[in-house]
């Protein structure tokens, strides 16, 4: 059985990724605190002695590289933090997996691109035009320049049912139950992408060891009022409780939706459109026994 690493275990996409693969390999979690539950190994990715010893003591043979600072607004106001942790911690993860022969799988962003028009395919230049999108970007170089056997699984919008850490789904689910309204932008634009889509389109990655930039998104081109009045339909609240407003911050592009890759798809990926991955959004919740 392989063994696969995976930075960044206490996140959002991680621990779906820690509990997905439990039975396709021998998966050693890694996180900067405990967050990934019990097992986890402590990892800061800008320690390369602490990197080393990782490496040294599992030898893995597939690396999932997700560990970042991804707060935009933060990395504005850190900029300093953001290559440290960004940057500099995917160039030691970077010289390991190559050193030990790993495959790597760097879990990128939407956000490398200027976002002035959407429609982004894989290829499209890359003008990030934030700290956090210029440094995914200077990441992605530092893989392309090396010779690593890896590829680049650029996403963006990722939702799914929270875990124990608060994410989008957990917000609006906390705030529609209050009664409050949620202020949604008509006019910022992406590709929401349903966690699970992520979770098999890295598999595939894997399974197949593709090499370069791989885009993974969801299927439909929506504003975030269109997403969020929507997922309000859908967890059965009125959509009235979400009120559509225009965007007065100059941090976030306005149309960062892209198109997947046609390589992933023709391993038999299908991205769900919104409206169905709002179902199923709905039937995790449901499951987990979260409901309205």
């Amino acid at each position: 059985m392989e063994r696969w690493l995976i930075t960044g275990a206490g996140g959002f996409i991680g621990r779906d990724l820690v509990r997905r693969f439990a039975r396709a390999a021998e998966i050693v979690a890694t996180c900067r605190t405990d967050g990934a539950g019990a097992g986890s190994q402590s990892l800061d990715v800008t320690d390369m002695a602490r990197v080393r010893a990782v490496f040294a003591a599992h030898e893995p043979t597939v690396v999932v590289h997700l560990a970042a600072m991804k707060d935009v607004h933060a990395c504005e106001r850190q900029v300093e933090e953001t290559v440290r942790v960004n940057v500099l911690g995917t160039r030691n993860i970077v010289e390991m997996c190559a050193a030990y022969g790993a495959f790597l799988v760097y879990v990128s962003s939407d956000y490398v691109f200027k976002g002035d028009r959407g429609g982004y395919r894989d290829g499209d230049a890359r003008e990030a035009t934030t700290v956090y999108g210029a440094s995914k970007k200077l990441s992605e170089d530092l893989i392309l320049e090396r010779d690593v056997d890896a590829a680049i699984c650029r996403t963006g919008g990722v939702y799914g049912a929270p875990g124990p850490r608060r994410n989008l789904v957990a917000w609006v689910l906390d705030t529609l139950r209050k009664g409050e309204q949620i202020a949604a932008y008509a006019d910022v634009f992406n590709t929401p992408t349903l966690l699970d889509d992520l979770g098999e389109a890295i598999r595939l990655v894997i399974r197949e060891r593709l090499r370069g930039a791989v885009q993974v998104a969801g299927a439909d081109r929506v504003n975030r009022h269109e997403f969020l009045s929507g997922m309000a339909a859908a967890l059965g609240f009125g959509e009235h409780l979400v009120a559509a407003s225009e965007c007065d911050d100059p941090v976030i592009p306005r149309d960062l939706s892209m198109v997947s890759s046609p390589r992933v798809l023709e391993l038999g990926l299908s991205p769900c459109g919104v409206s169905a991955g709002l179902q199923r959004l709905r039937r995790a919740l449901e499951a987990n026994g979260d409901r309205r």
